[in-house]
């Protein structure tokens, strides 16, 4: 039993990587984005090609994402 909870975290890892690369190679955002992170107030950052919106991820408005 333990042997199948390690392979599905394993699993959840691998695929949790693949969307953070794919959200990082996405060079689109919406114009809103843009400008909040232009504002600068500190509940939007962007920190290794990752973008944060109050401390959760911003996924871009992509499909293939």
């Amino acid at each position: 039993m333990e042997v199948e909870v390690i392979v599905i975290r394993r699993n959840w890892v691998v695929k949790e990587t693949i969307l953070l690369e794919e959200i990082r190679r996405n060079q689109t955002r919406e114009q809103n984005i843009q400008k909040k992170l232009k504002k600068d107030n500190g509940q939007v950052w962007e920190d290794n090609g990752i973008v944060y919106v109050k401390e959760r991820i911003y996924v871009p408005n992509n499909r293939k994402i």
